[in-house]
Order: structure tokens, then sequence, then C-alpha cells
């Protein structure tokens, strides 16, 4: 059987030439629109993505078509700074020198959620300008921008929306096969737990995908194989660390401080003490969430920030050395305990940190400790509390075993048990009735028949820990809820 990463592929004109995988449906649409040029009809495309998802690659593949089919092409890259710069994105699209000779134009803007007011206006209103000059606007714009792209808000009614999404397993190993040169077929079973465990670190991101295989080609020794994707982890943080660092200083210069900050306080942190310790003014630090939000770094309000996907939480925080770290948490610590935070919460950050001098880190130690050990004991409380109140267990005698069979036919036979407040319909002791062949209560503590519900060992394993229901080494006849089988 052909491997769908190593067999032939069928022919794909365009689509396998640009190098993009799976995105035949936004090729297509690109098409489309373009061919709409030559009968005089003007569009609008905006390709809608988290960071990462391949919308400027997309782009310039549209770019590239058009220049092929001898169409002038004017692009356009905005940046955080151009919102108050009046006609900046306009600018930029006439000092970019036109490929090719007069006619009908594509208009290629990058990151036009970033483009002030003024050029997005100027943008609507050529592309619905019609007659012998007609142009096509295609534009990239994040997800957080609302809705169908920002298309109705940024003035640009009527746009088609592209979302291109996440590679699959088969696209994963494609790309996998072609940057490192070899061939994976996806029924090798180590292969495909390699590729599976790239498919988890990355979600199909094509940019992460991308940057974790360059670094795996460069890394001596990594193969492919079963034995390798516990290295995986590891360079991913690596490479979205660098990767962030790079991006989030060209969007903002405050907005990796911020992301760093909220890393070492943890998620849900407030907005002003991620500011505080980050050393941004308000203004700053409100503009630099609004750049993590929108590539998809930071989710939540002003009050409750938190990191959508661990591996970014964890390659924010690694892109840290290690005495900047342990110096931020220190400061964390100074910072939530004079916003008076939890206890608990502060001592993280003081186990963290460098190690402070003040005498209240010993006070607040000791109450995150005693806090901690009354939450142990009520717990503990609870568990007996629940022994206690339950009835004796009822068992059947040595001299009367169960077996198998006997206890599958208990099972079918048995009524229902009454429904009880506190164990539940599958947790309540009842008697079989005498025509299943029992000779009734033998113990000395009166064991009932066959196919008797344990009530005692059922609310035990229902309400404390697995640990504490393996230590049970009788057998129930009806195995509790909550009992490992």
């Amino acid at each position: 059987m052909t491997s769908p990463v190593t067999g032939p592929q069928p022919a794909r004109p365009w689509a396998w030439r640009v190098g993009l995988l799976e995105r035949g449906a936004e090729l297509r649409a690109v098409e489309d629109a373009l061919a709409g040029l030559h009968d005089g009809r003007s569009q609008v495309v905006l390709i809608q993505g988290v960071m990462g998802m391949g919308k400027t690659a997309l782009l310039a593949a549209a770019t590239s078509r058009a220049a092929e089919l001898g169409l002038r092409v004017r692009q356009a890259r905005c940046c955080v700074h151009d919102r108050r710069v009046r006609f900046a994105a306009v600018r930029q699209l006439h000092a970019s020198p036109a490929r090719t000779g007069a006619g009908p134009e594509v208009l290629a803007v990058d990151d036009l959620h970033d483009a002030d007011a003024w050029s997005v206006s100027w943008l609507a209103e050529r592309a619905a300008a019609e007659g012998p000059r007609p142009a096509l606007l295609i534009a990239t714009v994040c997800d957080d921008e609302g809705e169908a792209a920002g298309s109705g808000r940024r003035g640009l009614p009527g746009a088609r929306v592209l979302r291109p999404g996440p590679l699959s397993l088969v696209g994963v190993g494609r790309l996998t096969a072609a940057t490192l040169g070899l061939p994976l077929p996806l029924d090798d079973p180590s292969c495909l737990a390699w590729l599976r465990e790239c498919l988890r670190l990355t979600a199909g991101h094509p940019l992460w995908v991308r940057e974790l295989l360059d670094r795996a080609a460069r890394t001596p020794g990594l193969a492919p194989m079963a034995e390798a994707a516990g290295t995986l982890p590891a360079l991913a943080a690596e490479v979205v660390s660098e990767v962030l660092a790079a991006r989030l200083d060209r969007q903002h210069p405050g907005a990796l401080r911020l992301a760093q900050a909220v890393s070492v306080l943890g998620d849900r942190c407030d907005l002003a003490t991620a500011a505080a310790l980050a050393e941004l003014p308000g203004g700053q630090a409100r503009d630099a969430l609004q750049v993590l939000a929108r590539i998809g770094l930071v989710s939540g309000s002003g009050g409750a920030l938190a990191f959508p996907d661990p591996l970014v939480r964890h390659a924010v925080a690694a892109s840290m050395p290690a005495s900047a770290l342990a110096a931020s948490s220190a400061e964390a610590a100074s910072l939530l305990h004079r916003n008076g935070a939890p206890p608990a919460r502060i001592a993280i950050q003081l186990l963290r940190g460098e190690r402070l001098s003040a005498g209240w880190a010993t006070t607040v130690l000791l109450q995150a400790a005693r806090q901690r050990q009354r939450r142990t004991c009520a717990t503990r409380s609870r568990c007996a509390a629940t022994r206690a109140s339950a009835p004796r267990c009822w068992w059947p005698t040595p001299t009367s075993p169960t077996s198998p069979a006997s206890t599958a036919t208990a099972r079918s036979t048995a009524p229902s048990p009454p429904p009880s407040p506190r164990c539940g319909p599958a947790m309540v002791t009842t008697a079989a009735p005498a025509a299943q062949g029992t000779t009734g209560m033998t113990s000395a503590r009166g064991a009932p028949p066959a196919g008797t519900a344990c009530c005692w060992h059922a609310s035990r394993h229902a309400s404390c820990s697995p640990r504490s229901a393996s230590r049970c080494r009788r057998p129930c006849p009806f195995p509790p809820r909550g009992r490992p089988a």
C-alpha cells in the first residue's frame, strides 16, 4: 500500500508549486478573485487566523500568482505604530514598485488590523471602484479583530473571509518528510508516534511546525522515531521562546516584558500587578495587552490574565535567565504582599525567588503552611466522618463462597435497590431474595446472601482517594462506583 506521506501525489498545478500544504480551498478562492479582475469586478479578500496559521505565506502566494498573471501588485505591511499615523498604509502602497504594467491592480496588505482608520477608508473606496481599473484587496487580519475579521467594523463590508486551519497528521508528515529529507510512512508505529507528538506540541500551526522541524534538522542524532519523541517538548519550548521574542519586540516594545510578568505571576493575575512588575505605565501596558491578545498569547480581561497554551507559558518563562526569573519572583512577592494577596499565592513566589530579608516573608510562609495544614486536616476529618457514619459492611462467609457464575446470576436477578440520599442508587445494602438458594446469615456479623451490594466500601471508595480504595482486600459481589477494576 502506498504511504500517504511518500506515495505519488495528485497533480496540483499552483498549490503544489508554492509549497503550501492543505490550502487548496484558500488558493482556489484566490484564483477566483484574481479571475474576477479580468471581468472588471473589484473584491476584498481577508485572510483571518491566529499567529502562526500561515496567513502571510498565503498572502505571498497570492501576490506571486498575481504577478504571474500580469497584474500590477502593490504591497504594504502595517505595525502597531501606524495606528496613529494618517495614511501610513497608503504611503507604503504607493511607494511599493509595481511589478508589471498598468491595468487591474492587486493591493496586498499584511496585518490590516494595525492600519490607521484613514488608510482603511481609502482601501474600502478603492476596492469598491468599478470600471477599467478594478482592484483586488487581499489583507491578513488576526482573529481578535472582530466579526468576520473586522470587515464590518473596519469599514470593509462585503469582504470574503478565508480561514486557513491547522495542519492534519498527514500534513505534518509531508512537511516533516520534505524538511528532513526522509521517507516517513504513516504505517510505521515509531514514525507515527513521533508525528503525533509533533502535532500535539504545535497544534498543527504551520509556523510552529516549520520552526520545530528546522530545529530538529539542526540537532545531531535526532531522528523521527518514537525514542526521540521525548526530546521534542524541550525543542518546542526553545523554538516558541525565540520566535515570540522576535515577533513581540517588533509588535510592541513592552509586549514581551508584560508576557514575562504574567508568566511569573501565574494565571488569573490582574493587569495592574503585571504592569507594575514589568515596569510599564498604564497606557503602554494596555497597548501591550492588546498586542498579546490579538496574536492569541494571553486571554482574558484586565482582571484575569492567563496563557491559553501551557507550551507558550513555559516558553515565555524559558526566555528569561535564571537570575532574572528569581529576581522577578522576589519582586512579585513584594507586590502581592502590598496588594493583600492570599498567603499561599505569595509563598509560591517566595519559594521560587531570591531570599528576602524582610520580616513579613517568614510570617507569610508560616501562615501559608498553617492554612495548608488546616485544609489537609479538614479533608482527612471529612473522610473519617464518612467512614464512621457508613453502615457496617456485610460479606459472604468463607463457608459459602461466591463463584463468578453465581455472582452474575445474582446481579441479573437481584431487585433494584431503593435510592439513598448518601450513597446513591448503586450503593445501598440490599438483601437478595430467598429464591436465590442462599442459606442466610451465617457469620457472627450476619453476612447477607450473595449478590448484596457493599454500602460501606462503596461510600469509602466514592468519597476518598484511589489509594484508600486499593487497601480493600476483600472482593465485593458488586464492585462499588469508583473502585479500580
